[in-house]
Order: C-alpha cells, then sequence, then structure tokens
C-alpha cells in the first residue's frame, strides 16, 4: 500500500477537491497528480501548487504553509 503524501493529506483536511485546487493552482491534472504521488516537479509548478493551498488557508484563516509542509519536490 502507498504511502498517502502530505499534499494529498493537507487537501483532503481542508476539504478541497482537486478540481478546485487545479482551478487555483493553474496546473495540468497530470502535474497535480504526479505531486500528490511525490514524484518531482519543476519549481514553477511547486509555487503554484503551494500558493492555491495557501490561498485556500487564507480563506479560512490559518497559518500559511511551505514547499517542506507540503513535501513537495522539484527536480
Amino acid at each position: 500500500m502507498q504511502e498517502v503524501s502530505a499534499l494529498l493529506k493537507i487537501r483532503k483536511v481542508l476539504g478541497i477537491t482537486r478540481e478546485d485546487l487545479l482551478r487555483r493552482c493553474e496546473v495540468s491534472a497530470g502535474t497535480l497528480r504526479n505531486a500528490e504521488k511525490g514524484s518531482g516537479l519543476r519549481k514553477r509548478s511547486a509555487f503554484q501548487i503551494l500558493g492555491a493551498i495557501n490561498s485556500f488557508l487564507k480563506e479560512q484563516r490559518k497559518p500559511e504553509l511551505t514547499l517542506e509542509d507540503l513535501d513537495l519536490r522539484i527536480s
């Protein structure tokens, strides 16, 4: 059984669908799916995903996260 990534855990805890996150971060569905599997990302894609997650957190008045918190790997 594959371990669930930090990004996927955080998305689920925040109640964000993959589609909602895709609309905000403007990366392809494949890129987001790979990020949730722990695959490496381009720097720009990682920061787009981080920015989108942080925008949801800001709406919920929660502290922002870092790339390390999401365990996004830049390749």
